[in-house]
């Protein structure tokens, strides 16, 4: 999934007997409405004002529209968020059966779906992968982004500067 090569995972998903219906229903997903970013030049986005941005930097974005703060979690992957917030932002979900918490291990049933967009200071990411998991809820009830966000981009997470810097991969004048 982070090369890109959704056809082939599918194609790979689909062979196997031994991938759950729900992956391949994931990776179906991925393969109908691909995954793009749209930046011109050089975005600097400011470190949002947010009580856990010293601890999980966080920034002023937009998902389909509405504005949030998404906070960077490089051990993660694409956006995920809790199902009151998937609701709430119009992303259809569906069962992507069982995941595991990130660190105590308790295995728990999650969703899947597409954000239409996601907005990220200059950088606009459509079609994006979201994982809602019902243990971000209370204090945790966040909406986290991750590596294959970033990776997407040259970037550069400053954090004495209180910022993070996106520029497209093979462009970092631009």
């Amino acid at each position: 999934i982070h090369l890109d090569r959704i056809d082939d995972a599918l194609a790979i998903a689909i062979s196997s007997k031994s991938v759950p219906g729900s992956a391949r229903r994931q990776l179906a997903l991925y393969a109908e409405k691909p995954f793009s970013i749209h930046l011109d030049g050089v975005s600097v986005i400011p470190f949002a004002d947010d009580p856990l941005t010293d601890y999980l930097p966080g920034f002023a974005a937009e998902i389909n529209g509405t504005p949030v703060v998404a906070h960077v979690d490089t051990g993660g992957s694409f956006l995920y968020m809790s199902p009151a917030r998937a609701k709430a932002l119009g992303i259809e979900t569906f069962d992507a059966g069982k995941t595991r918490a990130h660190l105590d291990m308790t295995e728990f049933d999650y969703s899947a779906g597409i954000a239409d967009r996601f907005k990220l200071g200059g950088a606009t990411l459509m079609n994006v992968p979201v994982s809602v998991l019902p243990t971000l809820t209370g204090d945790s009830d966040l909406i986290i982004f991750g590596t294959c966000i970033l990776e997407r981009f040259l970037s550069t997470l400053d954090y004495p500067g209180r910022r993070l810097i996106l520029s497209r991969r093979g462009r970092p004048d631009e």
